[in-house]
């Protein structure tokens, strides 16, 4: 037996003695002993035996004194085989079990490369042993590989043998990093792994079977269509060749001329700061001219302008928002304001309990306010106050005016007994009323009422279909007719205001059908008269419910009143119209007419509300219109 030396690169990291490990037998097997390996060192007596094979395990013992053994070994191994590093590796997964299935691997075979490879190793003695490797052959990886070993050195010694030969080429179409080896001529070991094929033994279960036809009924919901025979028409006909001559087109008829012999200048636009003469034909016109003409422009440009202050001492008050509105039954203005933290002292009512009276001016128009709440808001670097509160008619309503009886002792009028209401015990409170409405007669001991002062005013105007209205400023109360005409003749009522769509942020528009009654019965109390209310061309086949009130003592109240009911009826179309605030209209106030032009389409009504919104520099003003089919 040829004596083998053992030579190491470098010494273990641990520093520990390790186990040389050549390979690992099979757990039933033993390994095949190709070579035995006895040799004596010099002092200290070392004493072992190497046996070598394709899984090889060997052990050397010895007593080793000091001092410490200083060993030479070498060894030599073919190169193109894997090999472990220099130190122990542990793995940290045991071995798999077989496992019954097809495998697919991940790598390719590599292709042999174009250049000339000089082995390091000399051809090795064949060996008669069974080889049963660990793993099969696998395809190369598409992935780049790079091994932590190195090439080994030639061994020093001519003694060295490799554990096997170079295996022949073996005919086949793929080629692997390893080449084939040849048949041992001992009995094949079984490996661990195999190329997994498709398996086709009969016993693997599947989790589908093979479907069973179903017959199953189906009922169309549809019969056979019949045949329909429908014309086409196309809107191009078929070409022919034109006729010999030439072709004059038809000159397209030209526009009549506005021509009228009434001499009246109708102007389409307000005297501002031109004296241009700017006509228009009337035949153009969708009614009679309105007052008030906003022209069509490529761009509107206002100049917003909003201050408020405080009227006691004329201080001015730091707004950063301001709204006001105001509608056809609220008889005083509702605002609210946000402002500094600094106006609370300013805003705060007096020792008396009086509101704060301020005045907000809206592009230079004034309206007169009072303070009745406050609240604070704070947050981080920032402190608000929010002021709300009503116009000045509120002093004319709870907690500030106190709840009284009204009545007529003597004969009145209408409009004399809105006087009296605003008098106590013969005193005048201070306020002035706009009467616009048909006055009638009141017979003495005809009519009482208890509340306050705005509420008994309110009740004589709504018992002839009126409303009631306060003045931006001044103590004055507008007594004003819901409908000052009857919505079927609006065709020839001459608008207050005409907007052109082109000026409209936003048109919306809510459609509202109430009942079209024709006729209604009214009546008084006592001293009352009962009136009969018919629309004007109609049979009175509709009859409202029937409306009582003690102050319809005259027919002109009645007809009033009937007015107001019948007006409010049919199909109708709310419009929700929101613009800035023209110079030329200002803010637009509920009870007058307005007409929306959108090209040939117009659309009239009567405003019914109006409120306006203002958060520097933005101010918008957004009225409710009521119209009618």
């Amino acid at each position: 037996m040829a004596a083998i030396d053992l030579l190491f690169s470098r010494l273990p990291v641990t520093g520990q003695p390790v186990e040389i490990v050549f390979g690992q037998a099979d757990d039933n097997t033993p390994a095949a002993v190709l070579a035995e390996l006895a040799g004596t060192l010099p002092q200290p007596v070392l004493h072992g035996t190497l046996l070598a094979g394709t899984v090889i395990s060997a052990t050397l013992t010895g007593t080793i004194p000091q001092p410490v053994l200083l060993a030479d070994i070498a060894a030599a191994y073919l190169t193109n085989t894997q090999r472990p590093t220099v130190t122990r590796a542990l793995a940290h997964a045991q071995a798999a079990a077989p496992l019954a299935a097809g495998r697919r691997h991940l790598a390719q075979i590599t292709q042999p490369s174009a250049f000339t490879v000089a082995a390091r190793a000399q051809p090795g003695r064949p060996l008669r042993a069974a080889a049963a490797p660990l793993w099969q052959v696998t395809e190369a990886q598409r992935l780049a590989t790079a091994f932590r070993l190195q090439d080994a050195l030639r061994a020093a010694t001519p003694h060295s043998a490799a554990a096997w030969q170079d295996a022949t080429r073996q005919r086949l179409q793929r080629q692997s990093s390893m080449q084939d080896a040849r048949r041992a001529p001992t009995p094949r070991r079984s490996l661990r792994w195999q190329d997994g094929l498709r398996d086709r033994r009969p016993w693997l279960a599947t989790s589908t079977q093979p479907a069973q036809p179903l017959h199953h009924p189906h009922t169309e919901l549809a019969q056979r269509g019949l045949q329909t025979l429908l014309s086409w028409a196309a809107r191009l006909q078929d070409a022919r060749r034109p006729p010999i001559g030439r072709y004059v087109p038809p000159l397209p008829p030209g526009r009549v001329p506005c021509y009228t012999p009434d001499a009246h200048l109708v102007f389409a636009q307000a005297w501002d700061d031109s004296t241009a003469l700017v006509f228009m034909c009337p035949r153009d016109l969708a009614g009679p001219p309105a007052l008030i003409v906003v022209p069509i422009r490529r761009a509107y440009v206002t100049l917003n302008s909003i201050e408020l202050r405080r009227v006691d001492g004329n201080l001015a008050l730091q707004a950063h928002t301001l709204s006001l509105s105001i509608d056809v039954d609220s008889w005083a203005w509702s605002w609210s304001a946000t402002l500094d933290a600094a106006a609370l002292p300013h805003l705060q009512p007096g020792a008396g309990g009086d509101p704060v009276e301020v005045e907000a001016r809206i592009n230079g128009a004034p309206y007169r306010l009072l303070v009745e709440g406050l609240s604070r808001n704070r947050q981080f670097a920032q402190t608000r106050i929010n002021a709300r509160g009503r116009g000045t008619a509120a002093m004319l309503d709870a907690p500030y005016a106190p709840t009284l009886g009204f009545g007529n002792a003597t004969d009145r009028t209408a409009q004399q007994l809105v006087g009296d209401a605003l008098t106590v015990n013969g005193a005048s409170l201070g306020w002035a009323v706009d009467w616009h409405l048909t006055d009638w007669l009141v017979p003495a001991g005809a009519w009482s009422h208890q509340g306050s002062t705005i509420s008994a005013v309110k009740a004589i105007a709504e018992a002839a279909g009126g409303y009631v209205q306060p003045h931006a400023t001044a103590q004055t109360l507008r007594i004003l007719p819901r409908y000052p005409h009857a919505p079927w003749a609006w065709g020839t009522v001459t608008p207050d205001i005409e907007l052109p769509a082109a000026v409209l942020e936003l048109d919306s528009v809510e459609w509202v059908g109430k009942p079209a009654y024709d006729r209604v019965h009214v009546s008084g109390v006592g001293h009352g008269v009962l009136g009969q209310v018919t629309r004007t061309g109609t049979a009175g086949t509709l009859v409202a419910p029937m409306v009582t009130d003690a102050l319809i003592t005259h027919a002109d109240a009645a007809r009033q009143r009937g007015l107001a009911i019948l007006a409010d009826t049919g199909r109708q179309a709310h419009v929700s119209l929101k613009l800035p605030v023209l110079p030329e209209t200002g803010l637009i106030l509920p009870g007058q007419y307005l007409r929306r032009v959108d090209g040939a389409d117009s659309l009239f009504g009567i405003v019914r509300s109006t409120s306006i919104q203002w958060s520097a520099p933005t101010l918008r003003q957004t009225i409710e219109l009521e119209t009618h089919a």
